[in-house]
């Protein structure tokens, strides 16, 4: 989908291949049987992402959407998200689903990865019309390993183990190559990765730096982007020890590798089939449900080019989507009278509720994973509350069916953490709110629909609900009369005003200082003052003795709608001009610096003076027209000399 792009069959890549193989993968035509969950569909492929580039643009992703709609697909499945906030955001994707909602397909795409907590969601999910899924973690833990051998120079010692091919995998079969391990080999981060390429490192193996891995974690693969890597494989934290020690023993180790794969399970009786640890939260912006479902997206086995092994084991919300598209393929192959909206219904209101995991063995029923972007029941924030919510029960048997309709409350929790100024994380409680259904019981006849109404008589139990806003969620569960299974149809819910959330975190913004020598930012104290060169012929007219220039740092709760740093003369209290300008197409503002050295507003430059930084935010759901929606934080002042 990139104007001259002849690059589509390139094997330059691992992940677009994983994502198909687990969709649709023909088990009798892969190593170990390895099958897709609809291997009889038909599919056709969208390249965004050209070889030489880590994102797609927004022209490839817009592009490749509209035309495959235009192809007249049934099911659009597409794994790949980005940091965007609201509907509007191009990011969010919303145009195009409003363009094509109500024609025959369905739009499939990943929660995200950067949960658990509130807010976690990722672009383009925050839609409207976007069929977002969320990850449980695989029951079983597969482990697709090659055989790899060591040994000693002079062959006096020798033993084999286990490498997971990782990218790229162009190791040479058969040939020894000679271990390299200084005392050194830790980089600022805590590992090595940055260090292959320092030292021009072809052959890597890396390992984690925790002994106590568990089949929760699965098997670590590695992707190096270094220009000059040949090839990368992982072992664990025991084999590493392994080779370390006879290294260490005899002086000089070599290791080679061969063709001899080999796949194994393990049960994952931590996490399995409770939510990944990962998968982004919701609700949305708009305080709507997400994620409509969850699917298997941790340690998932599937397909790879051969270059980077042929299989291997991945996790992600990447992963889980496609899953989730297979379900629909199979649905609609059932039923294809089905409309978009009736196949997504169908999935989420028959998937069954799973317990999150916050990745330290705790686990609550939260969060609806049936969810329905449309069809779920958003109760909003108080603000914007309807005083009842309904929805309609369709018939579509041949006999008349008696339903009987309960409350299942999921969880509960905080938007704000105990600071007021950050997001929570993992933290929900079995606490509930009271619903009203209403009827609780009805009978259906054959091809006819009733409508059921639901209500919110008292919000959960949480003394903090008002300061830190709380969050509640639960099921109207529906059971047919000799049915074995419950529908379930989630809800989600907000106990204060969206109004109530600051914008700006006061406790990280920070009035700064930033050398431009050294690329360096750190805190300042009040009245700080910097001595200054003018030079209005120079591309910076504004420089500095020291290289320090007067910077402020801003961290933003949530992103905003409308974002505004200025400098303020803070004598008269004049604001001198606006540095810069964000709106909700800008989720990287949050916890940018600042500073100034006279390029901004046109090349506008300072006189000497008293000076602070005032950022204002706009709130959620808040109102450009009205100042009292704005968020509004002022830095302590600084002083301007202008020396020459």
């Amino acid at each position: 989908m990139t104007d001259g792009g002849d690059y589509v069959q390139d094997e330059c890549w691992f992940h677009g291949t994983h994502v198909l193989g687990i969709i649709g993968a023909k088990g009798d035509e892969v190593e170990y049987n390895v099958s897709g969950v609809a291997p009889d569909a038909t599919y056709e492929l969208f390249r965004i992402q050209p070889c030489d580039s880590s994102s797609a643009t927004q022209d490839a992703r817009l592009g490749s959407l509209i035309d495959a709609a235009d192809r007249g697909v049934d099911i659009i499945t597409c794994s790949y998200a980005s940091l965007g906030a609201w509907p509007e955001d191009y990011r969010s994707l919303d145009l195009c689903g409003r363009s094509y909602r109500g024609e025959w397909h369905t739009r499939f795409f990943p929660a995200g990865n950067r949960g658990p907590g509130i807010f976690t969601g990722s672009s383009p999910v925050d839609g409207d019309y976007v069929t977002a899924v969320g990850s449980v973690d695989n029951s079983v833990t597969p482990y697709y390993t090659w055989e790899a051998t060591w040994s000693t120079v002079n062959n006096s010692a020798a033993g084999s183990f286990r490498i997971v091919p990782s990218s790229p995998f162009n190791f040479p079969n058969n040939t020894k190559l000679t271990v390299w391990a200084p005392d050194c080999w830790l980089d600022a981060w805590g590992g090595a990765h940055f260090l292959t390429e320092a030292f021009n490192i072809s052959y890597a193996l890396y390992y984690p730096g925790k002994s106590n891995a568990s089949t929760s974690d699965g098997p670590l693969f590695a992707s190096s982007d270094f220009q000059n890597a040949k090839g990368v494989a992982t072992v664990d934290y025991d084999t590493a020890s392994m080779l370390l020690a006879a290294r260490k023993e005899y002086g000089s180790l070599e290791i080679s590798t061969n063709a001899v794969s080999n796949v194994s399970y393990k049960v994952n009786s931590l996490s399995g089939l409770l939510s990944s640890k990962f998968t982004g939260w919701g609700p949305t912006r708009r305080a709507l449900s997400m994620p409509l479902f969850l699917a298997p997206g941790g340690n998932i086995l599937s397909t790879l080019p051969q270059r980077f092994g042929g299989l291997g084991v991945l996790s992600g919300t990447s992963m889980s989507t496609p899953f989730g598209a297979g379900v629909a393929a199979l649905v609609k192959q059932k039923h294809p009278e089905y409309s978009a909206d009736d196949i997504r219904n169908v999935i989420a209101t028959t998937a069954r509720p799973v317990k999150w995991n916050d990745a330290k063995g705790h686990t609550l029923e939260f969060l609806a994973p049936t969810l329905l972007s449309t069809a779920s029941l958003s109760f909003n924030d108080t603000a914007y509350r309807a005083t009842n919510l309904t929805f309609s029960i369709k018939n579509i048997g041949k006999k008349s069916a008696k339903y009987r309709l309960s409350h299942i409350g999921a969880g509960s929790g905080y938007v704000l953490g105990e600071s007021g100024y950050n997001l929570t994380k993992a933290e929900a409680y079995p606490v509930y709110a009271d619903i009203h259904i209403h009827p609780t019981s009805l009978e259906i006849k054959p091809g006819s629909s009733a409508t059921v109404s639901v209500s919110v008589i008292k919000e959960p139990d949480l003394s903090d609900a008002a300061t830190r806003v709380s969050h509640f969620s639960g099921y109207v569960a529906i059971e047919a009369e000799g049915a074995a299974n419950k529908l379930t149809l989630p809800y989600t819910g907000l106990g204060a005003p969206f109004l109530v959330l600051p914008a700006i975190n006061r406790d990280t913004s920070i009035l700064s200082g930033y050398n431009i020598s050294n690329d360096a930012t750190m805190s300042l104290t009040e009245e700080r003052i910097f001595n200054c060169t003018l030079n209005t012929t120079m591309n910076s007219p504004v420089t500095f003795q020291d290289s320090f220039h007067p910077g402020v740092k801003v961290d933003l709760v949530v992103q905003s709608r409308d974002f505004a740093l200025s400098i303020v003369d803070t004598n008269s209290g004049k604001e001198m001009f606006v540095m810069t300008r964000g709106s909700s197409e800008d989720p990287y503002l949050s916890g940018w610096t600042w500073y100034y050295d006279g390029t901004d507003a046109n090349y506008f430059y300072l006189p000497a003076g008293r000076y602070h930084w005032r950022a204002k935010a706009l709130k959620m759901t808040g109102d450009p027209e009205k100042k009292k929606d704005y968020d509004t934080w002022e830095s302590g002042s600084w002083i301007l000399r202008i020396v020459s």
